[in-house]
């Protein structure tokens, strides 16, 4: 049933050569999912984004300008895509449903979803599929961020990102900010060439990209506010587990520690 359905849309789905899909399973490894839906008729494009956590590498480390703890120094590398638009929300649903249920490991897994269009559409008919029988796990797997978040007295969190001007403006600056320090890696063709066209635009305040879709890249914006909120924490925890001594020797240099580790396990290295 599973690879039924994956293969009925297999047409939109693409896997960074260097990524074999057996490492989703590998519970050494967390990802974060950035999902911003359209409708499906052509226009917009629905775009499921996938980021590995991975330790960065010493030179990235070495290269860090702006950091403040130890999570600083882990990144977000693009490794898949989902990208359509013609595939609608519900079936567009049922796929991430089999892909999870398939291919990854729910409590390794957070989804950054943006709420402004289909989100919450999206999301319940994510977490209505066979009803009573659906295996996902809404508060594990979903992200939920402060829903004002330019507001310091704000203390309401809920699911997904609503993308007011404001707020994609301070996003902007955070993904700028996290592409030069390596915190964020792309490596998809669509997504860097969005990215290369993305600015703010002469006759508004906004940020679009000068020509052509900017639905990769929002995916993109989005998933940096994942470093805001504790579920960071919980997937840096998850990959730090496996890091070596020489990576944990170099961040305490980097962070002005003299700390001692203990030799973490050393497991086979595909992160480069």
């Amino acid at each position: 049933m599973v690879e039924d359905v994956l293969l009925e849309y297999d047409q939109y789905f693409f896997i960074h050569p260097n990524f074999e899909l057996q490492w989703f399973k590998d519970e050494r490894n967390a990802f974060v999912l950035s999902i911003d839906i359209a409708e499906g008729k052509g226009g917009d494009y629905t775009i499921i984004n996938f980021f590995q956590v991975l330790p960065m590498t010493p030179s990235e480390i070495e290269g860090v300008k702006i950091f403040n703890d130890e999570e600083s120094f882990f990144k977000l590398v693009q490794v898949a895509m989902f990208r359509s638009n013609m595939v609608e929300t519900p079936e567009c649903a049922n796929w991430l449903y089999h892909f999870i249920n398939g291919y990854m490991i729910q409590d390794n897994l957070k989804i950054v979803i943006e709420n402004n269009f289909e989100g919450n559409y999206f999301r319940n008919t994510l977490m209505n599929i066979y009803g009573e029988q659906n295996e996902l796990d809404e508060d594990v797997i979903f992200c939920k961020f402060l829903y004002n978040a330019r507001d310091d007295n704000a203390r309401t969190f809920r699911v997904g990102i609503y993308q007011t001007e404001p707020r994609k403006q301070h996003s902007c600056k955070i993904f700028s900010d996290q592409l030069k320090n390596n915190q964020l890696v792309l490596t998809e063709f669509m997504t860097i060439q969005e990215a290369m066209t993305f600015a703010r635009s002469e006759k508004s305040s906004s940020y679009r990209a000068s020509s052509g879709h900017d639905d990769c890249v929002m995916t993109c914006v989005n998933v940096v506010n994942i470093r805001d909120i504790e579920e960071w924490s919980e997937l840096v925890e998850i990959v730090s587990e496996n890091c070596t001594n020489e990576f944990w020797k170099l961040v305490d240099k980097k962070l002005g520690k003299q700390a001692e580790r203990t030799e973490e396990l050393d497991i086979s290295d595909y992160y480069d």
